[in-house]
């Protein structure tokens, strides 16, 4: 049996064991085990042999082009229509000649348009073919259902509308608290802001060449916020959030990890994403080597480190000596679309729509909150406002850290925020290539960084919470690696776990936890939220009692 067939089959024994769960543990209303899956055409049949042994049944979209037998849609699921109608109008508006609209004759669904089903690309085709299959009968016929659909050629727009739907099919369709919809999108790329965002979710992925990967369910995930209610300022004075490129992709800023698949894209003269970056970074390395520009450390440790460790700082030390200056291209693209992202938001701030805004109730509360990025952006100062907020950024700003800490956590005051990589604003203090990394922190900003774990020290509760963090930066390997953090109530905040930070737990914090008597295991500190969702919980939970 193959890797990623035992995958499948670990997936499919959680649906059905969530299916056959005790109603106490189930709730009142109908379960969604949502997935995503590479290879449909190779998995669908095991999956629907596992559903009919225990009598449930299988809607693959690739097979309702044509048409769905519905039944009465208007008497049994008039709720379904009304959604159905909102995403054709949608898809619509935005293709004027598509002409699309739900036909349904003689007790048979179809979505039609201008043109026939075979006539049109492959985006409204497989678009025509999942809104067809939520009208099929087999989905209101038992209480055990799986829809699967394919991703691959719908956009985000309409990836991101679909996926709503899907995760509203038991409203929409009427089904009964008992009943489980195993929802299983196919061969297309997770966002988490879409798959990941509310809940329900996504439960689970299953990788490309195998390996199951769950979250948490919504509950175990929230409460250690909720937690945080119970410690007092005397308690926990200070509450540090180390953000990385996660806490920001929200607001459309591209991830670390994007902007380096952009600029190996630009360097290898071909698309690269994440489907085609490990194939990209080896052909990369091969280039590196044949000019002689790989490191003694990189030639020893192979070219399968390097893949596993390639980070955006690496590729823009390459771009910058290529280029002869600091200020090379990804970065100079990454500043215009900053322009741009920022400039949204602080527009949308001043017509006063961001004043339910999670990281600006946060911010509001001028106490206890401690903010600490490698993030060189500006999205937190404009979400929360600048003057809410003390910024840390140059030597000579770092160096007045520690005296405003002390005066911050017993009169409160500005938010602490320290950005460790400097500010796209100011290109002088930017910390992003490896050589930098490599060399360690500024002695500022590591005097900085130790001054806030030493007004830790005194504290009976010391949380240290890492949102959108990968654990990868260079000139903060050793800081990671203090033997102060064993006492930290340490958390990630991600999805799904990345794999660096299993590595990094695994390699520098397991032992430590173990001599200590905890039993704690990357997953077991893992919250699987997205930042979005984390900063919405922490501010409606703790600003009442922080206030």
């Amino acid at each position: 049996m193959s890797v990623a067939t035992e995958d499948v089959l670990d997936w499919m024994r959680q649906v059905l064991g969530a299916h056959h769960d005790h109603p106490d543990k189930r709730g009142e209303a109908a379960v969604i085990m949502a997935t995503a899956l590479p290879e449909r055409d190779r998995w669908i049949p095991l999956i629907r042999e596992m559903l009919e042994a225990e009598e449930g049944v299988l809607v693959d979209a690739a097979k309702y082009g044509r048409g769905a037998v519905c039944g009465d849609l208007e008497q049994e699921a008039p709720l379904l229509l009304d959604a159905i109608g909102e995403l054709l109008s949608s898809f619509n508006r935005e293709e004027a000649h598509a002409d699309l609209r739900l036909e349904i004759v003689g007790g048979s669904a179809q979505v039609v348009g201008a043109q026939d089903y075979e006539s049109v690309n492959a985006a409204q085709r497989a678009f025509r073919e999942v809104v067809t299959a939520l009208c099929s009968d087999d989905l209101r016929s038992t209480d055990l259902v799986a829809v699967v659909y394919a991703e691959d050629s719908l956009d985000e727009s309409r990836a991101k509308e679909v996926w709503d739907i899907m995760m509203r099919l038991p409203s929409l369709l009427n089904l009964a608290a008992s009943a489980t919809v195993a929802v299983v999108a196919c061969d297309g790329t997770i966002d988490f802001d879409i798959h990941c965002d509310g809940f329900p979710s996504l439960r689970a992925r299953i990788l490309d060449g195998g390996g199951l990967q769950t979250r948490h369910s919504w509950s175990r995930s929230v409460q250690p916020i909720l937690d945080l209610r119970q410690y007092s300022r005397e308690q926990q004075p200070l509450l540090v959030l180390f953000l990385g490129a996660g806490a920001s992709v929200a607001d459309g800023l591209p991830t670390g990890d994007s902007l380096r698949n952009q600029s190996l894209s630009r360097l290898l003269s071909r698309p690269v994403d994440r489907g085609t970056f490990d194939q990209a970074a080896r052909e990369w390395w091969r280039n590196l080597a044949s000019t002689d520009d790989l490191s003694d450390g990189e030639i020893a440790a192979g070219v399968d480190e390097f893949v596993r460790t390639l980070t955006l700082e690496r590729v823009i030390a390459h771009e910058q000596r290529q280029q002869n200056q600091n200020f090379s291209t990804t970065l100079r693209d990454f500043a215009r679309r900053h322009t741009e992202v920022v400039a949204g938001i602080r527009a949308s701030r001043e017509a006063g729509e961001l004043s339910n805004d999670p990281l600006t109730r946060l911010v509001a509360c001028q106490q206890r909150l401690v903010l600490v990025t490698v993030n060189f952006d500006r999205v937190i100062e404009a979400r929360a406002g600048e003057d809410r907020l003390r910024r840390f950024v140059s030597e000579e700003d770092m160096s007045e850290f520690g005296e405003y800490l002390t005066e911050y956590k017993s009169k409160g005051g500005a938010i602490p925020l320290l950005k460790l990589h400097g500010d796209i604003e100011l290109p002088d203090t930017i910390v992003a290539n490896i050589d930098e990394t490599q060399a360690g922190l500024s002695a500022a900003r590591d005097a900085a960084l130790l001054r806030l774990m030493e007004e830790l020290e005194p504290q009976p509760v010391r949380s240290w919470w890492y949102v959108g963090y990968s654990m990868r930066d260079r000139d903060l390997s050793t800081t990671w690696r203090s033997p102060r953090f064993t006492s930290y109530n340490e958390y990630w905040v991600s999805p799904f776990l990345d794999p660096s930070v299993g590595s990094f737990i695994e390699q520098h914090r397991m032992l430590t936890w173990e001599r200590a008597g905890r039993r704690y295991t990357p997953m077991k500190r893992l919250i699987t939220l997205t930042a979005k969702n984390f900063f919405d919980i922490l501010a409606s939970e703790v600003t009442s009692n922080w206030s």
